[in-house]
């Protein structure tokens, strides 16, 4: 079985390469791009159906921050203007999104994001059809992890 690779990875303002710093102003903007490296297998479209920020590798830990929540609303931002998803996609294998820059209150660790993606075939008319659904979570650090499925 095909193993399927998975990245979130923070990318800089104009969406060309990977933000060398993982450092930010209250106020910023964060520019995210999830992906899925489908290498051999069928053209699929990436969508993220749940995309949490917490202070620990557990998503269900305390204090969390729904960025996207359900399945696949964006829910972050202080404004409309804000927090959005880029369109059109690069690829249906990407997905690009920003979000407002925050912390947590009294609280100096770095903030991890974790993502819950979904897979469903490129060429579906109907994009809200499950076909493959990894559950597994991805957290953001200085360089992006990456997880994979077979």
């Amino acid at each position: 079985m095909e193993k399927l690779v998975f990245s979130l990875r923070l990318m800089d303002e104009n969406w060309g390469a990977e933000k060398r710093s993982p450092t930010f102003q209250l106020g910023d903007t964060a520019h995210l791009q999830a992906e899925v490296h489908t290498g051999s297998h069928v053209p699929l479209r990436l969508f993220v159906d749940y995309c949490v920020a917490t202070l620990t590798p557990d998503q269900n830990s305390s204090p969390y921050h729904n960025i996207v929540d359900f399945h696949g609303c964006l829910v972050d931002g202080l404004s409309d203007a804000s927090s959005a998803f880029k369109a059109p996609r690069p690829r249906p294998e990407t997905l690009q999104f920003t979000v407002d820059v925050f912390h947590f209150a009294n609280d100096s660790r770095n903030t991890l994001l974790m993502a819950d993606p979904r897979l469903n075939g490129a060429g579906d008319k109907e994009d809200r059809e499950r076909v493959l659904v990894p559950r597994s979570v991805d957290p953001l650090g200085p360089r992006a992890e990456e997880s994979q499925w077979g």
